[in-house]
């Protein structure tokens, strides 16, 4: 079987990838920006609480209409998550990482409990085994159904729509918080924002690259672009353009290789930010 015919059976898995390429490069300036990869780290590893919540559920599937309800399922956590995280963050006048650890810690470990109570209840009804804890960990391009790819257009499309509409606001903040309330902007609704956008992010990114490795496509485009230039609309141009680059050939080199789709992307978009890195001077 050649490369090509390989590469055939990921075209759900490629079409979702192209999709949260440009999500992810459009976000990732401004998670860079206002250093908020923590955020992003926290919010993908609270989604495995929405993954436990979907198998208890009874959508734990990632085929048919049960991957379009676990998709569903697993935005409206991470966002609820997201939306903690905030005000926790602000009423009780924490760290926003302290926040964040709190989040992570207790949705990461409802997940795995809420996942191995639907594992036992699916063996013992007959109605087998849920996909494994691997591909939610780290990626399973190949689990991706078409009706699963769908889901994530409609959800990139509402995505893509919100930060166009809130676009001004939000680059404002990034690159001068200061002037935000002299604009009268209110900076705590402008995070928030941001946050449910990242949420919803990082649940396309799950997919491709699994819980552990979806911050990668969040922090690391970005990362890279804003290592080649300084200018704004490039940047947003440069760091999707990488991270469709980068994400079509970690996807090649897995299937070429034989290696985890989702660690292959990572490692791809590392390799990328290092060259960056060496060509700018590591001290940029």
């Amino acid at each position: 079987m050649t490369l090509l015919d390989q590469l055939g059976f990921f075209i759900p898995g490629i079409i979702v990838a192209m999709l949260v390429a440009l999500i992810g490069g459009l976000l990732s300036p401004l998670v860079v920006l206002k250093r908020l990869a923590f955020v992003g780290q926290g919010v993908s590893h609270a989604a495995f609480g929405g993954v436990g919540l979907a198998a208890v559920l009874g959508f734990g599937s990632t085929r048919g209409i049960d991957s379009v309800a676990r998709t569903l399922i697993v935005t409206a956590f991470s966002i609820g998550s997201g939306l903690l995280v905030s005000h926790l963050a602000q009423r009780t006048q924490r760290r926003t990482d302290t926040a964040i650890g709190i989040v992570m810690t207790a949705s990461m470990a409802l997940g795995f409990v809420l996942y191995r109570l639907a594992g036992k209840h699916a063996r013992e009804s007959g109605a087998g085994p849920l996909p494994s804890i691997e591909g939610v960990l780290f990626g399973e391009l190949l689990a991706i159904s078409p009706a699963g790819a769908w889901t994530t257009a409609g959800v990139t499309a509402l995505i893509a729509a919100l930060l166009f509409w809130f676009r001004r606001p939000l680059v404002l903040w990034a690159f001068d918080e200061q002037a935000c309330a002299p604009a009268g902007l209110n900076t705590a609704r402008i995070a928030t924002t941001l946050l449910v956008l990242l949420a919803g992010a990082v649940v396309l990114a799950v997919q491709v690259a699994g819980v552990v490795l979806a911050t990668a496509i969040l922090v690391l485009p970005g990362a890279t672009a804003l290592r080649l230039t300084r200018s704004l609309v490039p940047a947003f141009a440069l760091s999707t353009l990488i991270a469709a680059a980068t994400i079509a050939a970690g996807i090649v080199l897995s299937v070429w290789l034989d290696w985890p789709p989702g660690a292959t992307i990572a490692l791809t978009q590392c390799a990328a930010w290092v060259v960056a890195a060496v060509a700018t001077g590591w001290k940029r």
